[in-house]
């Protein structure tokens, strides 16, 4: 059973009006974050960064996938894990494919979605973890733009980067 009858079913099996929330809410933020995948792979296709495509197109294979096994089998411990490390790596590896914290506009703050996610589908406790990765990975890559220097040539123009930043921004 998929689709939406897939995930009343499962929520009628839960007893706990709070996990049906949780429930729901992680299916819907999949739902829309795939939706805005789309919408980033078409404006990175559209200017050239055809090697930074491949990370939402595999971003969107890997959600759709995992939302259509969890419909099947109703594991949201599973379902919850991969979408939390979509929302968490997926940013960070799509921001090292373009360069760096500025010719990427930001785009690891997305990945933010992750821990505060957690906070709401899994509890306070559980988000921990979520909330440490982002900051490791963000003082990583930091570490990394400092140190490499790079950012200076982007196949991005200055004013698709500004662009991006207003838009990231705005979004989160």
């Amino acid at each position: 059973m998929t689709g939406l009858s897939g995930v009343l079913k499962i929520d009628a099996d839960v007893a706990d009006a709070q996990e049906k929330l949780r429930r729901s809410l992680l299916v819907f933020a999949c739902a829309l974050m795939s939706c805005s995948v789309m919408l980033w792979l078409a404006i990175y296709w559209m200017m050239g960064l055809k090697y930074s495509t491949n990370v939402p197109l595999a971003y969107q294979i890997i959600s759709i996938t995992s939302l259509l096994i969890y419909l099947k089998n109703g594991n949201f411990i599973i379902f919850r894990f991969v979408q939390l490390s979509l929302f968490l790596f997926s940013p960070f590896i799509m921001q090292w494919s373009i360069g760096s914290s500025v010719t990427s506009s930001g785009l690891m703050l997305w990945a933010l979605l992750s821990p505060i996610a957690a906070i709401v589908v899994a509890g306070w406790r559980e988000s921990i973890p979520w909330f440490v990765a982002y900051v490791v990975l963000t003082t990583l890559t930091g570490f990394f733009d400092y140190m490499l220097g790079v950012g200076e040539q982007s196949e991005a123009s200055m004013k698709a980067v500004g662009v991006f930043f207003a838009i990231n921004f705005t979004a989160m």
